[in-house]
């Protein structure tokens, strides 16, 4: 039978020993039985556990299967939330997450416009586009489907350019003369068509333009100082 001999330290709690620490034995039951078992604070006897044996007082050892396999954590999401203790960014997570997800608000280029930002609505001078409304511009605007003009000339036509007709002035007596003006015609009460019978037309020069002018027995044309009358 062969000897095991053990160098132990000279107060080794739990078992005796020689002065000079060695404890001799002739066999290794015999050195189990005086070595009491390990514990948290005390050394002694280490008994190894077996691939997944889960038991008091034996020790796991490195290549145990449970050291290094797949499991499901225990709850810990409060650790990935804001503030938490592995607080994750979604800046840097890929995908669609499954919540919605509030934005965050700010006036940087990744962040989002608040539904009540002052920016929405606050008045502001557009940018010049005057090109876009004119003829043949992407935003074209039709004259009449502009709103009703008001009261002034502005716009009215003039010798020197084109514009709008001026306000008419009501009436049947006058026209509109190349000058741009509204007058009478020269002579007073403008070309008249009479019907037959007598008549007097007063001083000045007119045309008188009818059809057929008759005058019978007891008719007469007068002209009177330097008028003139012209029968077509």
């Amino acid at each position: 039978m062969a000897t095991f001999v053990a160098v132990l330290p000279a107060a080794l709690p739990g078992c005796a020993s020689t002065p000079e620490g060695v404890l001799a034995t002739t066999t290794p039951a015999d050195l189990t039985l005086l070595l009491a078992p390990a514990t948290t604070t005390a050394v002694g006897v280490v008994e190894l556990a077996t691939d997944g044996e889960a038991v008091p007082n034996v020790a796991v050892q490195g290549n145990d299967a449970r050291m290094s396999n797949a499991r499901t954590p225990t709850a810990h999401a409060s650790t990935h939330q804001n503030a938490g203790t592995d607080e994750i960014s979604v800046a840097a997570l890929s995908g669609q997450l499954a919540d919605p997800q509030p934005p965050i608000i700010g006036a940087g280029a990744t962040q989002a416009v608040a539904g009540n930002d002052a920016r929405l609505t606050d008045a502001r001078t557009p940018l010049a586009h005057a090109t876009s409304h004119k003829s043949g511009g992407s935003d074209a605007i039709k004259l009449d489907e502009l709103a009703a003009p008001t009261d002034v000339t502005t716009l009215n036509a003039s010798l020197t350019a084109h514009g709008l007709l001026q306000k008419l002035p009501g009436g049947t007596t006058t026209f509109l003369r190349a000058d741009g003006a509204f007058a009478t015609p020269a002579g007073g009460a403008g070309n008249t068509l009479y019907a037959r019978g007598s008549f007097t037309v007063a001083t000045g020069n007119f045309d008188l333009m009818c059809k057929r002018l008759q005058l019978t027995g007891s008719q007469r044309a007068t002209l009177q100082g330097t008028a003139r009358l012209r029968i077509t």
